[in-house]
């Protein structure tokens, strides 16, 4: 049975396993990520947050255990679906910070440690685990809540350009890789990668299109979570976005003025 009082729950965020789950998640989205922007990394985020986000709910819940994992494990599906999109696209127009998420059914195997956290969360309360001061046990609820907030959120700025590749639609991915670039897509959607110079990683989403033996690239929106992308004038953007649009051969299909409020900028051939 678990502890009566949230207090005495709390003491399992202290397991171990969680604690480590916790550390995993944190340093894959704030480092690792950022370094091998790959499968494993984006793996390793799903895995350890499913895991850390069933186990912390269950803490809080204190009751039907089960009941929480399942909800956890259709949210996640959800989530990770196309069905997720509009409710994405209404939180993305509110004033708050934007998030996103890369639909891809094999994220989805995340939900094979979802008994794990059940077992492990039921064996913590069962044989107890040693009692801290409480700003111990606190400072590891807000470290999680953080961290649960910190994956899906996102700057970003929208952009309508057309560029044109003459790289096929279905061999974009596979081009950026052989380059060792990086790349994604998923759903007529191409996410190319880059580094921003000063700060991190950032990735441009474009709609693809099949034109003929060309593929028209629609960028809609350059993303990013670790740089203020909004901070950035458009002509560092460009500039930093470059060397990856030239691994697909990627030419504009005219110069496009684009101006906000910081700068004003004509976006430049590639």
């Amino acid at each position: 049975m678990p502890p009566s009082t949230l207090h005495a729950r709390l003491n399992a965020l202290l397991h171990p396993a969680f604690v480590s789950a916790l550390v995993v998640l944190v340093v894959n989205d704030h480092l690792l990520k950022a370094a091998f922007h790959n499968a494993v990394t984006g793996k390793l985020s799903d895995f350890a947050g499913v895991f850390t986000f069933a186990y912390f709910l269950g803490v809080l819940a204190g009751r039907r255990l089960v009941l929480v994992h399942l909800a956890v494990a259709l949210a996640f599906a959800w989530w990770k679906s196309p069905a997720s999109q509009p409710f994405i696209d209404a939180w993305n127009t509110g004033p708050w910070f934007d998030i996103t998420r890369v639909v891809d059914p094999t994220d989805l195997l995340a939900l094979l440690v979802l008994p794990a956290s059940l077992t492990l969360l039921r064996r913590a309360w069962r044989m107890g685990t040693a009692a801290r001061r409480a700003w111990v046990r606190w400072t590891v609820a807000l470290v999680a809540l953080l961290a649960f907030t910190a994956t899906s959120r996102v700057s970003r700025r929208d952009v309508d350009l057309t560029y044109l590749s003459p790289v096929p639609a279905d061999a974009l991915v596979a081009t950026v890789l052989a380059q060792e670039g990086d790349a994604d897509a998923s759903n007529g959607e191409l996410m190319l990668f880059f580094e921003m110079e000063s700060c991190g990683q950032a990735w441009a989403r474009f709609e693809v299109q099949a034109a003929g033996d060309l593929t028209l690239l629609r960028l809609r929106r350059i993303e990013s979570h670790q740089c203020d992308i909004e901070g950035f004038g458009w002509e560092q953007l460009f500039n930093d976005m470059r060397p990856a649009l030239s691994l697909v051969q990627a030419r504009l299909l005219r110069p496009h003025p684009i101006t906000d409020t910081a700068t004003t900028a004509t976006c430049p051939e590639t």
